[in-house]
């Protein structure tokens, strides 16, 4: 696998933690940004958590890293207590469920689809590393393969599947009162995606998810990422146009028998270059070459 730089970016994270915790006194940087009524998006080190916090209790959206589930929960309790009735995991990878160990009690109910909690039962390889298990007490609890809905602090969410865009067992989470989405990471905001294909990703998925999302959503919804700005409607909408185009490019030249190495050496999404952030066109590339 040549995609390393998303494998980089959690080492680095890991290392600022363990730094944070051998130093009591840093306090890594955090930004709050109120999205309605009870409702907050907390961003902790390139993370993006939605907390519902109301008359009902606590709900969170993504735990973030096991390291950063402490500053996290410090900062939910500024806004209202301690006790976390539920967390939901839009997907099973580790920066999104690390802190359900952290952040869960004994009656918080952690939520997530039928196909994350099964891989999150048992160690997995991704990117070059070895991912434990999570413990009993850090699993979800509550899983679901077609919709769920909860009422809490006012407001209907909608949790809806689009597994097997990302990884298997995606999820979006629509706080419908408040026109705020929590969209996962089907979106990498401004930068090529990261999609898991060895664990039930895929590419084309992602960009028909995509479509369907944008078809169902208001005009003056507001989209949170796993990792990145904030988006509008259009600002989706323009995602997946680079998503549908480069995918063209890449399935054509396959189609026409070449090799993944022989695509990327002829440099075919130089026009998108712009969008190599965390990921280059080359690792886009080859996510596209293997997807299924």
């Amino acid at each position: 696998m040549k995609i390393l730089y998303y494998f980089i970016i959690c080492l680095f994270f890991l290392f600022i933690f363990n730094s944070f915790a051998q130093d009591s006194t840093k306090i890594p940087k955090v930004k709050i940004t109120e999205l309605g009524k009870n409702l907050y998006e907390i961003t902790l080190l390139s993370c993006n958590s939605i907390v519902s916090a109301g008359p009902d209790g606590i709900l969170v959206v993504d735990a973030n890293y096991k390291e950063a589930g402490k500053y996290l929960k410090a900062e939910i309790e500024k806004l209202k207590g301690a006790e976390i009735n539920y967390i939901i995991n839009t997907h099973w990878h580790f920066d999104h469920v690390g802190g359900n160990e952290i952040l869960a009690n004994a009656k918080t109910i952690i939520i997530a689809h039928e196909d994350a909690r099964n891989l999150l039962l048992k160690d997995q390889f991704l990117l070059g590393d070895t991912i434990r298990a999570l413990p009993k007490n850090a699993l979800p609890n509550k899983t679901f393969i077609g919709s769920y809905d909860l009422q809490f602090n006012g407001e209907k969410i909608d949790l809806l599947p689009v597994s097997g865009s990302h990884s298997a067992g995606d999820i979006i989470v629509y706080f419908k009162s408040s026109n705020v989405i929590h969209i996962g990471d089907l979106v990498f905001a401004d930068m090529f995606p990261y999609v898991d294909y060895e664990h039930g990703g895929s590419a084309f998925t992602l960009e028909s998810n995509l479509q369907i999302i944008i078809d169902m959503l208001p005009d003056d919804i507001r989209v949170v990422p796993g990792h990145g700005r904030i988006y509008s409607k259009e600002d989706l909408r323009k995602y997946k146009e680079m998503v549908s185009s480069t995918i063209s490019i890449v399935k054509m030249e396959k189609d026409k028998g070449k090799s993944l190495d022989e695509i990327q050496k002829a440099d075919v999404l130089k026009d998108w270059k712009s969008w190599g952030i965390a990921f280059t066109c080359n690792d886009w590339i080859e996510i596209i070459y293997n997807s299924k």
